[in-house]
């Protein structure tokens, strides 16, 4: 966290490093030199966590989310798993409804 690593690809105007790319996986490189878990713990934050916000989100999510998540004060992660889709993105079928 204090390193900025939560925030490798999110950029600088929302409290990112702004790496590129190639930087990043630079980055990845030497983490996976030491164990996986290191890299893991980043992953998906500076991965699906933060790019479909950089993506797109709106202004105002951009502005809400990304500098919490730079910050490493907001952990993103990724529901993926379902019985009939396994991790086929694709096939998932669960939905989310606004009730109320």
């Amino acid at each position: 966290k204090e390193l900025g690593l939560f925030g490798l690809s999110i950029p600088e105007e929302f409290g990112g490093i702004g790496l590129s790319m190639a930087q990043e996986c630079e980055v990845a490189y030497e983490l996976g030199q030491t164990a996986l878990a290191f890299r893991s713990v980043v992953g998906t934050n500076i991965g699906i966590g933060s790019q479909g916000i950089l993506m797109d989100g709106t202004a105002e999510q951009k502005a809400e989310y990304l500098p919490r998540i730079a910050s490493g004060e907001l952990i993103i992660s990724f529901a993926l798993t379902e019985p009939n889709a396994g991790s086929d993105a694709a096939a998932l079928q669960t939905r989310g409804v606004r009730d109320g």
